[in-house]
């Protein structure tokens, strides 16, 4: 589900196919990230290399130089390592959310294998139901 428009635009401009694409974010200036489906990274590297779009595979989100909110200019750097560890796993909460059927569940847990998100976390969107 794509909501980012001009991103969204620019993408069916260059041939990249929509639906491998599950989230879009502007993290920094001049700077978007793509969720992609494992199975399509690929061919979505190399629809935007054929057009010379840098792919920046060294931004960190997790970077606290790259918190830009002018909130965080007094904290100190374990304070603006832990906020940026925060605002990033908010960030993909809230993208995982937004996904629907089993490709939540599926992106859920590549970010809790990955150690992205806890795995207590997975209790939270996934709640059992008791019967």
């Amino acid at each position: 589900m794509l909501h980012h428009f001009p991103a969204k635009r620019l993408l069916l401009a260059l041939s990249v196919p929509l639906p491998p694409i599950k989230d879009i974010h502007y993290p920094d200036h001049h700077l978007v990230v793509l969720l992609i489906h494992n199975n399509y990274e690929a061919e979505v590297r190399s629809q935007l290399e054929k057009f010379e779009i840098p792919i920046h595979d060294d931004y960190d989100p997790l970077d606290p130089n790259n918190l830009r909110n002018p909130y965080y200019d007094d904290f100190d750097q374990d304070e603006k390592e832990c906020a940026a560890w925060s605002v990033f796993t908010q960030r993909v909460i809230r993208a995982i959310r937004r996904l629907k059927g089993p490709v939540q569940r599926a992106v859920a847990r590549f970010f809790v294998d990955k150690g992205i998100i806890a795995s207590v976390v997975l209790n939270e969107l996934f709640p059992v139901k008791q019967t």
